[in-house]
């Protein structure tokens, strides 16, 4: 049963997390899925183009690959026409409590539709790829007559599901044990990105979990979900709690309040492949050649993982940190870079 599936207008805990970071503390950087079913999407000339109807995740790779708009129609949105949209060409608009999508009413309605193509293995790959370079960006994933190589930047798009039909599915570890359903799944949709997925046991016997979207994959037969016991295990702490019994606002610590990553405390994963090995050699050598960087910001720890890098460490300043995220992302792709860097330490 999907009792936390939202079909209705967002909720106020919705505009409470669009709001800027520093006025909500407490609330995640990245969204809840259900919270998003039924927001409105306007485009920059804030004529309405329709609401959210669903969300399509590529969970191993950690992707939304599209948002389904529904367009029109009457009663509940009844009889609208389907259009599909690049989860990047959505911006949050925190004043107006909207998402906005820089295109004319025209030509959003001319727009690639979301049919039954989009979710068979056949086709969704030319379908995706032509709603994301219709909104002017380029696939994140291989196409047909691209070279896959190992660990490259562009990745193999993964088995793709609504984020509707997610949700309930059993998780069970690498090694069979059983850890609960999937209770919620959070995202940043500008960004395009699966987050955290939170695993919780109806009945209350199993500890709640808040795993990593690329840390899980599907059976065989697409009925569950297995999460790879090695990465970090977060089991056994209160990450994750509703407020009340209507599930329908929360609060998490601040440490899943975060980028997707390695927890302080674990060392990174470097990857032993070539290709691994150089990216991070590139960022390194990059970051210790900027002038501007002190000797303690050049001490950010870097490590290359499957072509996603991750930074951490601390500096003194926001804008260290976004410079050298920036040095990351000018090596590759820039949506295969964590950032985990904080700020508070001494670095200048």
């Amino acid at each position: 049963m999907k009792h936390h599936y939202l079909t209705s207008v967002v909720l106020a805990a919705l505009f409470l997390m669009l709001l800027p970071v520093a006025s909500r503390a407490e609330f995640p950087q990245e969204q809840a899925f259900h919270e998003l079913i039924g927001m409105e999407v306007r485009n920059l000339q804030n004529e309405k183009l329709g609401r959210i109807q669903s969300i399509i995740a590529d969970v191993a790779n950690g992707r939304i690959a599209e948002v389904v708009v529904n367009s029109g129609g009457g009663f509940a949105g009844m009889g609208g026409k389907l259009i599909a949209l690049p989860p990047r060409a959505l911006v949050p608009d925190f004043t107006a409590k909207v998402l906005r999508v820089d295109v004319s009413k025209a030509r959003f309605d001319a727009g690639p539709r979301f049919d039954s193509s989009h979710m068979k293995e056949a086709t969704q790959r030319a379908k995706i790829a032509e709603v994301i370079r219709y909104y002017g960006l380029v696939p994140w994933f291989a196409l047909g007559g691209q070279k896959i190589e190992k660990n490259g930047d562009i990745l193999q798009l993964g088995h793709l599901e609504r984020t509707s039909h997610i949700l309930d599915m059993p998780v069970h570890s690498s090694k069979g044990d059983y850890l609960g359903m999937v209770d919620t799944i959070f995202m940043d949709v500008p960004k395009g990105f699966l987050y955290h997925v939170v695993v919780a046991d109806p009945s209350r016997s199993l500890p709640h979990r808040v795993l990593q979207s690329r840390s899980l994959s599907y059976n065989p037969s697409k009925t569950r979900l297995i999460w790879d016991a090695s990465h970090v295990d977060v089991a056994d702490k209160p990450l994750f709690q509703w407020n009340g019994n209507d599930r329908r606002t929360f609060q998490q610590e601040s440490y899943v309040n975060r980028e997707p990553g390695v927890a302080a405390g674990h060392p990174l994963r470097q990857g032993t492949d070539q290709r691994d090995r150089d990216k991070t050699a590139r960022i390194r050598a990059s970051i210790q050649a900027d002038p501007q960087l002190s000797i303690a910001a050049k001490g950010i720890e870097v490590a290359t993982w499957h072509s996603l890098t991750t930074l951490r460490g601390q500096v003194a300043s926001e804008s260290i940190r976004q410079k050298i995220g920036q040095i990351a992302q000018n090596t590759g792709r820039p949506e295969n870079v964590s950032n985990l860097i904080q700020v508070g330490g001494v670095a200048r």
